[in-house]
């Protein structure tokens, strides 16, 4: 009877054997169900969690993690390549419809400079359009900026009034510089090419704002809370319900330019961005009729941690 029982017995210990393994790989077989699942359409989806407080839960909360780090880039390569096509496609368009014109017959001097005129608007559009999209491939990559150096505020702000004279002369809007620098050095550690870009959006959609004949001024000062550069003008300002959309991406919030010029509505949501990059805030004031200003705060470079730099130049335009 013994030896009779001990097939039996091992039968038994192979089904309890099989049936704990199964119970103990079911987890597993989950979460193994779950990986096959994934695809480029289904990143949305993410892997079973255990209840267990084991290896294999806390395994399938680190894919889980990485999972949605692999999301965010897929969508921000989708939305980089979708704000590419919108705004490279409107000049492109321009630009073949004119040429196609100028195929189809012989144009006047008048024509061929009107041309010209045109085709150099819509190229400088492009080149600020490829400008800005690529700071916001920066932007979402979400790659940290070199603050190591200083930056003079005041000299990124008459910088920027020097690019931008030729337009606000076409435009026959002047530009004035203001700098206060009692309290110290308007010194930012950040990036000077970005913070360049900051002021000339800034700046550029003062002036597309302004009618002839009024001034874009610009303001940079220095006190216990920080660096700021504001750039005011007196266009037709922005209406309350549009303020809390100012600085989305394609945004159209503003009140159209006097001279009808469109901008790529990326302008104010890559300065925010720029600002926040240096852990600073970009804010606006505005009222209908009287115009608007922007500032952009910035926290003051510790004296340590400065470096000797020339004096700013004043600039008017």
């Amino acid at each position: 009877l013994f030896y009779a029982g001990i097939p039996a017995a091992l039968l038994l210990a192979s089904l309890g054997g099989w049936w704990m393994a199964g119970r103990a790989f079911r987890p597993v077989n989950r979460v193994l169900a779950g990986a096959q699942r994934l695809g480029a359409q289904r990143l949305g989806e993410r892997l079973p969690v255990p209840d267990s407080d084991d290896e294999l839960r806390r395994l399938a909360l680190t894919l889980n993690r990485l999972l949605d780090e692999i999301e965010r880039a897929f969508q921000s390569q989708q939305r980089f390549v979708a704000d590419a096509s919108h705004e490279l496609k409107t000049p492109l368009t321009i630009l073949r419809g004119e040429i196609e014109i100028l195929r189809k017959k012989t144009p006047s001097p008048e024509e061929s400079r009107e041309f010209l005129r045109s085709a150099s608007e819509e190229l400088d559009r492009l080149t600020q359009t490829v400008e800005n999209l690529l700071i916001l491939a920066r932007a979402d990559a979400g790659r940290p900026l070199d603050r190591s150096r200083a930056v003079r505020l005041d000299e990124v702000a008459v910088q920027a009034v020097e690019r931008l004279m030729p337009f606000a002369r076409a435009a026959g809007v002047r530009c004035s510089v203001r700098v206060e620098d009692a309290a110290g050095e308007p010194l930012v550690g950040g990036d000077p090419d970005l913070l360049g870009s900051l002021v000339f959006n800034l700046l550029h959609n003062a002036i597309k704002h302004s009618a002839a004949g009024q001034t874009v001024e610009v303001a940079v000062t220095t006190d216990a809370g920080g660096s700021r550069v504001a750039v005011r003008d007196h266009g037709a300002g922005i209406r309350p319900e549009n303020l809390p959309h100012l600085f989305e991406r394609f945004s159209r919030a503003r009140t159209p330019s006097p001279r009808g010029a469109e901008g790529t509505g990326l302008g104010l949501a890559i300065s925010k961005w720029i600002a926040e990059a240096h852990d600073g805030r970009l804010e606006v004031e505005s009222r209908p009729a009287e115009g608007s200003v922007f500032t952009a705060t910035f926290p003051r470079l510790p004296i340590e941690e400065s470096h000797p730099a020339a004096p700013a130049r004043a600039a008017d335009a």
